[in-house]
């Protein structure tokens, strides 16, 4: 009696690994994606593994594998299904119309574009012998982690308020015509400079231009990746695209417009354009930090050209925020006579004054 159940049990295992050798995977399908796609530096986030089986049979042994970028650390390594060699592990039966989720918490420690490569799925059989591989499987592609800001730097705030105040005393000092919104009787109390002499001769007596001394203040923001002396530094670099998203931040909060354009190589982009036009919000405000963020390094065309598009895109903004790596040569004087002339002020500011303090922060 014991004999035959054993060789029953025998027969039903060899049926159901024959039928799970046979089974077509075509029920099977994997998805990996994120809570999003742009991401902050040092802040966790999550990958989501999903598993799901459409068919109307139990899987007994699915396999997932897929390796990781090694700048991407998993939280709690010791209960995520990981490896040293940082490849995601998991195996799981499932059964019939089911669907699993595993999250993984994950931190991205270093700024960049990562591609994160189409997992490996495999149906195994029942006995553990033998795993047939998947190809329904849907990947996010990449994730793009943008720089952190400077850390507290008195010195920014300084030269961008001071920036702020050389606008308000250029705007007093020469009227600018987009700020205009009419006219009004002359009273004796306004400068000479605001009377509408054109206004003034038709008759009406004497008319003085009235400004919209309210409107805020619109500027262009541009980032020059170009190394001239020396080679290529990455600490720099770094310190640089932080510098420049501690700019945009400053602007967000003042509720200025800006425009922003780079010569920096923004890799895996959708288009090739490194300008953004001018905005402000939340949209905008990640948009260009999606470029800081693909940013690699590598310069794809002169600072001289970058500056002399900005001063051509200038229309009606006032000031220019010129972000570089070091104020090493006469590129950038010569591009702050040019803005002069334009009637626009400029701010250089040089990812080398701030290096040091970022380097004794982190230490």
């Amino acid at each position: 009696m014991i004999l035959a159940v054993f060789l029953v049990l025998i027969a039903l295992c060899l049926v159901l690994e024959a039928w799970s050798r046979t089974a077509a995977p075509k029920a099977l399908s994997a998805t990996v994606t994120a809570d999003k796609r742009l991401l902050e530096q040092g802040v966790p986030f999550h990958l989501n593994y999903t598993l799901e089986n459409t068919g109307s049979l139990p899987r007994f042994d699915v396999h997932i594998n897929q390796y990781t970028p090694s700048s991407l650390v998993p939280e709690g390594s010791a209960e995520a299904p990981f490896t040293a060699e940082r490849v995601f592990d998991w195996r799981t039966p499932i059964g019939p119309k089911r669907k699993h989720t595993v999250r993984i918490e994950v931190t991205g420690l270093s700024r960049g574009r990562y591609r994160i490569p189409v997992c490996s799925l495999y149906q195994g059989d029942f006995l553990g012998l033998l795993e047939t591989p998947v190809t329904r499987v849907l990947s996010i592609g990449e994730l793009v982690i943008c720089p952190r800001p400077l850390s507290d730097s008195p010195d920014l705030s300084s030269a961008l308020g001071g920036f702020f105040g050389d606008l308000s005393v250029r705007r007093f000092l020469y009227q600018d015509p987009v700020l205009f919104i009419g006219c009004q009787e002359y009273t004796g109390q306004e400068p000479m400079k605001q009377i509408a002499w054109s206004r003034s001769a038709r008759g009406q007596g004497l008319m003085v231009r009235e400004m919209d001394h309210t409107a805020t203040y619109r500027v262009s923001v541009i980032f020059d990746v170009q190394v001239r002396t020396g080679v290529f530094e990455k600490e720099l670099f770094e310190t640089a695209c932080r510098m420049v998203r501690s700019v945009l931040e400053f602007l967000e909060n003042k509720g200025t417009a800006y425009a922003f354009a780079t010569n920096a190589r923004c890799a895996g982009a959708i288009t090739d354009s490194r300008y953004v036009p001018e905005g402000i919000g939340e949209r905008h405000f990640l948009s260009i930090l999606e470029l800081l963020g693909r940013a690699d390094g590598h310069c794809s065309f002169s600072g001289e050209d970058l500056m002399d598009a900005a001063l051509y895109r200038q229309g009606g903004r006032v000031g220019i925020i010129c972000c570089t790596l070091k104020e090493s040569d006469d590129t950038v004087r010569r591009f702050v006579s040019k803005a002069s002339l334009s009637a626009s002020t400029v701010l250089i500011l040089s990812a080398v004054d701030y290096l040091s303090d970022e380097e004794e922060k982190a230490s």
